[in-house]
């Protein structure tokens, strides 16, 4: 829809496409990345930390970023016992990378698209709570 295709063919439509996607994400992938470096790394693992179940909810929302950054981050915490390894889960479970970004450029039915985060974000936090929970039935 809206490509031209017939005018510029579809070779150029594709470039053209392709050009707007790629500054999109690379406009955004600067915007987070300078957010979580202005919050600070170890001040973000130790919110998480302090917080039981909301820091699985505060991971599953840090998940939501839409680059590899957050992920990074999440294992990096959990690696040094900032936080467990069901925050960390909650945060990767709940990431879709770029993914979002292109649903919502290209969905143009808000409701859907909260509907869609909220069910990736609930998914996130239930399995790393699960997570969380599977150690002590172990014992």
């Amino acid at each position: 829809e809206g490509c031209n295709c017939e005018h510029d063919g579809i070779w150029l439509s594709t470039l053209k496409h392709t050009a707007k996607v790629a500054i999109f994400v690379l406009l955004t992938t600067f915007i987070v990345t300078f957010g979580v470096e202005l919050i600070g790394e170890d001040r973000l693992g130790s919110l998480l930390h302090s917080l039981p179940v909301v820091g699985e909810l505060a991971a599953a929302l840090i998940g939501l970023i839409p680059n590899c950054a957050a992920s990074v981050a999440l294992t990096t915490f959990a690696k040094e016992g900032f936080i467990t390894v069901g925050t960390m889960l909650a945060g990767l479970f709940s990431g879709s990378g770029v993914g979002l970004l292109v649903l919502f450029k290209m969905n143009k039915h808000l409701k859907e698209n909260l509907i869609i985060v909220g069910i990736l974000v609930l998914s996130g936090v239930v399995f790393g709570l699960i997570a969380d929970v599977i150690p002590l039935l172990t014992i």
